[in-house]
């Protein structure tokens, strides 16, 4: 069975410090370890920004798809290969917005399949360096 170092990578992540994305990062690999998940059967598949960042961070299969496009990209693998456990990560705007035709087709498929959606919030400082 699978432990949480077991989905580390040596690439450290180059978020900005205080980002939630370290939270969704660390909440993941400790929920595919509690669940038994083994990185070798397991696709992740990310939007665009931050959130695709994580690809290189977690020690699965990963695929960075085009915006808007994680949960379609998802869609395709579990096709494939129903037999993966494959999660869709994107941000607010790839998920609920550009992807969200995406997100209601999978829905509507009955797919087994995660959409893990990251709500972005700019933090002061970035709000700050961009006025």
């Amino acid at each position: 069975m699978a432990q949480i170092d077991d989905f580390n990578t040596q690439i450290k992540p180059t978020w900005c410090p205080g980002c939630g994305n370290y939270g969704v990062w660390n909440s993941l690999k400790q929920a595919l370890a509690e669940i038994g998940q083994e990185p070798y059967n397991t696709v992740l598949t990310y939007d665009i920004g931050c959130s695709g960042n994580m690809a290189d961070k977690v020690n699965t299969y990963g695929f960075k798809s085009l915006h808007g496009r994680t949960v379609a990209t998802a869609m395709g693998v579990k096709v494939a290969n129903p037999e993966l456990t494959v999660i869709a990560i994107g941000g607010d705007g790839g998920v609920m917005e550009e992807g969200v035709n995406h997100l209601m087709w999978a829905a509507r498929s009955n797919m087994t399949l995660l959409s893990l959606c990251i709500i972005i919030k700019p933090s002061d400082s970035l709000k700050a360096s961009r006025q």
